[in-house]
């Protein structure tokens, strides 16, 4: 059933319907098709059972896309894809005047240290 999903959702999408009910309707099929199917064994050989018993192993979670950009009235642009339960990309609007200091502390919060990595301009 789950390949029958795709062929709808993009039928819906070129028919113009809105992007935020065509993901909602994405949504509730597979909400539909989980619900029907039973919860992995953690002790079998299948790729659902992998990721549940061997966490550690995994060393990049899946990841939704990020996009770094400067709009058309300077600002810097940090655009993260939207994720199926989201209706829209997520964006977060930084005035160059304050790049320097979100770059530098991002870099502590991330341990690489700030300061002397970002000169200033």
């Amino acid at each position: 059933m789950t390949s029958d999903v795709g062929p709808l959702i993009g039928d819906l999408a070129r028919a113009g319907v809105a992007a935020e009910l065509v993901g909602r309707v994405y949504n509730a099929m597979m909400a539909l098709i989980r619900a029907g199917q039973p919860d992995p064994d953690p002790d079998s050989d299948s790729d659902a059972a992998f990721w549940l018993k061997d966490k550690d192993a995994v060393a990049l979670p899946q990841q939704l896309s990020i996009a770094i950009y400067e709009n058309a009235i300077g600002h810097l642009v940090i655009r993260q894809e939207r994720g199926l339960d989201d209706a829209e990309d997520q964006f977060i609007y930084l005035a160059k005047s304050n790049v320097r200091v979100f770059v530098d502390r991002l870099l502590d919060v991330a341990g690489i240290g700030g300061g002397s990595r970002c000169p200033r301009p």
